[in-house]
């Protein structure tokens, strides 16, 4: 029997998985819901993973070592909004393929259901930023590219949304708009309209006792809210 071309798995963590294409060839993608104040969580809701052609483009970094971090005076078990926790690199929304707004935290206690139709994902991520009243983030795949968009309404006039992802792969400004990603002799390019796009090393943790991240970079763009508060970007991961 032929494998599925999408899937929801989870129940309070649901990920929806998309695939196009077959083998080392094809292309893979994964959008993530839940909550981040659940047991041993972070605040990656909406956050994504993608592989084609054989390399993982878009990382998730993992889990931080508790022992180190406890030793060094880190409250770790606290899972509330305004948590130490967050502070920890690994942990927080900074070191996920997510946006943020006004370079705060997402809210650790919204949760975000996913649902699939087709080729596509979508996450509803209103109840994890407060400073929304609409986040919607749709994830659609096919054997050429994989498709970010996210809707955001009623924000706050200026405030700034800063879109991110992670990735251990060799990330070059290639011109305006656009990011040029190199790994184990392969490439894909990252485009979004009139996105000012940034590639900061995230090597060095901010606390001694996390773990580094060698060969590891942020890849970003900031998009201020105009005055009717909406705001829609669209990422494309294309050869």
């Amino acid at each position: 029997m032929a494998a599925p071309k999408s899937v929801r798995v989870g129940g309070r963590v649901p990920v929806g998985v998309l695939r196009a294409g077959k083998g080392r060839e094809g292309s893979f993608a994964a959008l993530k819901g839940g909550k981040g104040s659940d047991h041993h969580g972070h605040l990656d809701v909406g956050s994504f993973v993608y592989d084609a052609d054989g390399v993982r483009w878009v990382i998730d970094l993992g889990a931080e070592n508790y022992n180190s971090v406890e030793q060094a005076g880190l409250k770790l078990w606290d899972s509330s909004d305004d948590s130490q926790r967050w502070d920890i690199f690994r942990l927080g929304t900074f070191a996920h393929n997510v946006f943020s707004l006004d370079g705060k935290n997402a809210r650790a206690s919204g949760f975000a259901d996913i649902k699939l139709d087709g080729n596509t994902a979508t996450a509803d991520l209103t109840a994890c930023y407060p400073g929304a009243a609409k986040a919607v983030r749709t994830m659609t795949l096919d054997e050429k590219t994989l498709t970010i968009r996210d809707e955001l309404e009623g924000l706050a006039p200026g405030t700034v949304v800063d879109w991110h992802f992670i990735t251990d792969s060799r990330a070059e400004i290639a011109g305006p708009g656009v990011v040029k990603l190199s790994a184990l002799g392969r490439t894909r390019t990252v485009s979004s309209s009139a996105a000012n796009w940034k590639v900061v090393s995230v090597a060095e943790p901010p606390h001694p006792c996390e773990s580094r991240n060698p060969g590891v970079v942020r890849v970003s763009f900031e998009r201020k809210a105009p005055a009717s508060g909406k705001v829609a970007l669209t990422v494309t991961f294309g050869r």
